[in-house]
This record gives structure tokens, sequence and C-alpha cells, in this order.
């Protein structure tokens, strides 16, 4: 097993024993490098926030095609995937792009009071050939960057597929329902308080 050790630029390994089990600081520590690895190697993602009025209808068309995409054909669910919570002034979409302009990423945000007292993040989605690159991190934390610009102070829920649980549990989130079917897919509520 290998640990990392800070030095004044960088990172080196280290030996650690092979029977030696990480405690969980240095599992949060390796979690946070590799993060960081992540957003460094995805520097060439443009990220744009956005209300539905400064969409152009080329980056309209775009996102729409990306949620139908996943969430109606891709997860086999035909349900309702436009919503007027797309259209108010105070919702901000947030997309990235790459250096070719290909949206990779995208997430809705909702104002508190818009849908919850909380805000609201969904529709967030990584396009099937970008995925397991770290892109989800990236996108998650531009997210709740954008909230505590906007919103500052404001709890953040959300309904999450439940096969994603522990991914935002890293980000602070945290369970707050059972199980329930969304539109057949199993789902959780989860809420980030912010201090």
């Amino acid at each position: 097993m290998y640990a990392l050790r800070a030095k004044h630029k960088g990172f080196t390994l280290r030996d650690v024993s092979r029977s030696s089990r990480p405690t969980e600081s240095h599992q949060s520590f390796l979690a946070c490098v590799f993060m960081l690895w992540w957003f460094n190697a995805m520097n060439n993602i443009q990220w744009n926030v956005q209300t539905f009025q400064e969409l152009t209808l080329d980056q309209l068309f775009d996102v729409l095609k990306l949620r139908m995409g996943v969430f109606v054909v891709e997860q086999h669910c035909a349900y309702p995937e436009l919503e007027e919570y797309d259209r108010y002034q105070e919702t901000r979409h947030l997309s990235g792009r790459n250096a070719s302009g290909q949206l990779l990423a995208y997430a809705r945000i909702l104002s508190p009071g818009l849908r919850y007292s909380e805000v609201n993040l969904g529709r967030f989605v990584v396009c099937a050939d970008s995925r397991r690159q770290g892109i989800g991190h990236q996108l998650l934390h531009t997210a709740l960057h954008e909230i505590s610009r906007c919103w500052p102070g404001h709890a953040i829920k959300i309904s999450a597929q439940d096969y994603l649980l522990a991914f935002y549990e890293q980000y602070g989130f945290i369970r707050m329902s059972e199980v329930y079917l969304e539109d057949g897919i199993p789902h959780v509520d989860m809420l980030k308080e912010i201090a």
C-alpha cells in the first residue's frame, strides 16, 4: 500500500506496510488528492452558468438533447422531461463543454422557494462517453460553488438516484428518506446543510 506525502510543490508516494490499513483521515486525504488531480486533468472544460433567457437556441437544443438522451432514452423512462422550472428567471443552467464545443455535462439549479424551501440541484447529467473521467465531480463542485455564490447559506436538496448515494455523500449530502420510485427509478432525498 502507498500513501501520499505532501511536499512543497507536489506529492510523492511513500511505501506504507502492506499490512497496515489506511485510517479514515488517510482515505479522505487520498480522495481529495484524487479529486484535485481530476480537476486539473479536466481543466479544458469550459463551464457556463446561464438563465433560460441567456441560452441560445443551439445551447438549448444541446441541453435538451443530452437530458432526453440520458433520462428518457438511456434510462428507458418515458416521462415529461421538460418543466416550467426550466424557464424561470431564477433558474440556473450549468453546462460544461469541451474545447470543440461539445456539451459533456449539465445540471439545473432551482432557487430556494421555487420547488423546495431549499435550493434544488437536479437534472445532473454527464454524457455517456464522458463518464468515469471525473467530470461528474467537477460538475458537482462547480454547481456547489455557483449555489454558494447565488444563495449563500442556503441548504441544498436533491432527489438522487439511489446508486449515486455514495457519490453525493462525499460532498456532505445526507440521506433524508427511504428509497422511493420516481418515474420507475429508485431515488432518495438528500440534503446538504450549509454552515
